[in-house]
């Protein structure tokens, strides 16, 4: 008498199998999640770049900037993205009138985004994170 059905060791095989394809899927939709985020941070970032040129022409002091109560909803939106942990942003002002903001980017170790009020404003890829970018005041290269 045959019996019909399937043995132990195909019941392994086929878990094994989709268990590989579940991690491959998993690791792409973390990735994606993540890009995600960056790009959502970098949005931000453009909206406190324009928000900074409004403020400069109401004010000679650019130190206050990032605490304008007009000017917290990017810089919230930042805190929660990247989940308020280590150093969301990075601002340094050297002088009354200069300012660098920085955000560490979620997809790539040491990738970070900064803007200052010289104008410059990119994605800056393992250059050390944003302590190293915001230095002197300025984000440079």
């Amino acid at each position: 008498m045959l019996k019909k059905g399937f043995t132990i060791i195909e019941l392994i095989i086929t878990v094994a199998i989709i268990s590989v394809l579940a991690v491959i899927v998993l690791v792409n939709v973390v990735t994606y999640i993540n890009k995600g985020k960056d790009s959502a941070i970098m949005h931000n970032m453009m909206t406190m770049v324009f928000g900074l040129t409004s403020y400069h022409e109401g004010s000679d002091d650019d130190s206050n900037f990032l605490s304008d109560p007009r000017y917290t909803v990017p810089r919230d939106a930042i805190i929660k993205i990247l989940n308020g942990t280590g150093p969301t942003y990075s601002l340094k002002p050297i002088t009354s009138d200069h300012l660098c903001v920085c955000v560490p980017l979620k997809t790539v170790t040491n990738d970070s985004f900064c803007f200052d009020d010289s104008g410059y404003r990119k994605q800056n890829v393992n250059v050390g994170g944003c302590g190293a970018r915001c230095a002197f005041g300025v984000c440079g290269d």
